[in-house]
């Protein structure tokens, strides 16, 4: 399969946040990249200080290490949107 559906880590973080959310989702890759396209979108619409952000699903960046990355700035803050390939758990 040349785009099979992976489970992925969510995690939004912000420089005006106290805390980072997470949350799982299922899909392929070209899916996860329009949820966090389509978060930025509805920060968009939402801000009023919205400055510019990768609200498209071009503008989501493919890391090196295969985590998504889409960002937005505002006129006092930024904010992070990654979703990362969930991997095999870890035994501690």
């Amino acid at each position: 399969m040349k785009n099979p559906k992976q489970t992925w880590i969510i995690g939004l973080s912000g420089s005006e946040w106290d805390d980072v959310v997470t949350y799982r989702v299922t899909g392929t890759k070209a899916q996860v990249k329009r949820h966090l396209a389509g978060i930025v979108k509805q920060d968009k619409k939402e801000s009023s200080t919205f400055d510019y952000g990768d609200d498209t699903v071009k503008k989501v960046r493919e890391m090196a290490d295969g985590r998504l990355y889409a960002g937005t700035t505002y006129n006092h803050c930024h904010a992070d949107y990654t979703a990362t390939p969930e991997m095999e758990p870890v035994a501690l």
